[in-house]
């Protein structure tokens, strides 16, 4: 069970999950052929497999980490705006990056996700 399923609260439910990007998994490829096992291509696997990135109905969970975890979280009341960039490349194969800037200064940067743009649609949606 996902981290974000564990930690929802009675009235809570999840609306949207983000994922990366194939175009992700060909760097780690990458990584890894140049050197076996490198050093950049393991911890890079590692964190494509135990990222989430959520939307639920009163929150955005990012959570990275399988041994040691890391997680931000902004309440959808908190969050002021939702911006994504994309490259050309990321235009054509469809994957981009988006800030998620909540009020006091924080941010949550999310690099190469699939359809950012639907993360973007379903924050908005879901703060509304």
């Amino acid at each position: 069970m996902s981290y974000t399923k564990q930690n929802l609260a009675s009235d809570e439910f999840l609306s949207y999950k983000a994922v990366y990007h194939w175009i992700n998994w060909l760097w780690a490829f990458i990584f890894c052929c140049t050197v076996i096992l490198s050093f950049k291509g393991i911890p890079l696997i590692i964190a494509l497999l135990t990222t989430e990135m959520s939307v639920t109905n009163k929150r955005f969970v990012y959570k990275v980490g399988w041994i040691a975890r890391k997680t931000e979280e902004i309440h959808l009341s908190r969050i002021e705006e939702v911006n994504i960039s994309q490259t050309l490349m990321g235009r054509i194969l469809g994957y981009g990056s988006a800030v998620i800037t909540g009020t006091g200064g924080s941010r949550i940067l999310v690099r190469r996700i699939a359809r950012p743009s639907k993360l973007q649609t379903s924050l908005l949606e879901m703060r509304a």
